[in-house]
């Protein structure tokens, strides 16, 4: 195998995110990048910097990014401070209720770090049709597992299970269906590469190479059920997930 590997665009948008709590490792979960008018944020699942109700309170988050784009072998970790000296978070947020955070990384990351950022281009166009019970990918770090030698996520497969775009029960996300576990919160979900567009209406659409849309952001399941509350009650894990819509990730990272 060829020591020098390059990098799929996928991996490098995404980064394992290790929360710190009185210098101790409280959890892991996954973020993000996102390009905003030349800017990068960090996003993930504000319960993952903080989470009021489970007593977590991490001071820092630690990432790692990789820093040559012809070999992934090549990483750098980056430590975040969540909180200024006044004790402000320095991160983004529009509502406690809406469980997505922004974090502005650009001076951490812009110098020799290698990601590649999503943006509002990566939005589904309007014209373009995402059918309910599609195929979408959750590309995140599932029980914090990962490749450890490349820094590379783990990519899971799942389904939509309401339909894209409507509020599921007029909530700012949707559902998709899938067997996710602790880690993967934050991640971005996305739809699985393509060349062919189904258009409103009716019809196709064939592009040159592959398009991938940024649908959402992994949060929680839904409901939550505890597993033996569930085994009590007869049913096992529904295994829906709430993912936030895409489009407050630009919402809040216009934050002042």
């Amino acid at each position: 195998m060829s020591k020098n590997i390059g990098i799929d665009p996928l991996a490098a948008s995404v980064t394992r995110l290790a929360a710190i709590q009185d210098r101790k490792l409280k959890s892991s979960a996954t973020g993000f990048f996102y390009n905003k008018n030349g800017r990068i944020f960090l996003v993930t699942n504000r319960h993952v910097l903080i989470d009021e109700g489970k007593d977590h309170y991490p001071e820092i988050i630690k990432f790692i990014v990789h820093i040559n784009s012809s070999n992934v072998r090549e990483n750098r970790e980056i430590t975040l401070g969540l909180y200024d000296d006044s004790g402000k978070m320095k991160w983004k947020e529009i509502n406690p209720m809406i469980d997505v955070a922004a974090f502005d990384v650009t001076e951490e990351i812009s110098k020799g770090c290698f990601v590649i950022p999503f943006s509002k281009s990566n939005f589904v166009p309007e014209d373009i049709e995402i059918g309910v019970g599609a195929d979408v990918l959750v590309i995140g770090y599932p029980l914090g597992i990962f490749d450890e030698v490349f820094n590379l996520p783990v990519v899971r497969s799942a389904i939509l299970a309401t339909f894209y775009p409507v509020p599921f029960q007029g909530n700012p996300f949707f559902l998709v269906e899938a067997r996710l576990h602790p880690g993967t919160s934050g991640s971005p979900i996305v739809t699985k590469p393509t060349n062919i567009l189904a258009v409103r209406g009716g019809g196709i659409r064939m592009i040159g190479g592959n398009a991938v849309f940024l649908l959402g952001i992994l949060s929680h399941a839904w409901p939550f059920i505890p597993e033996e509350e569930a085994r009590a009650r007869g049913f096992g894990p529904l295994d829906l997930n709430v993912a936030y819509f895409s489009s407050i990730v630009e919402d809040i990272t216009s934050v002042t």
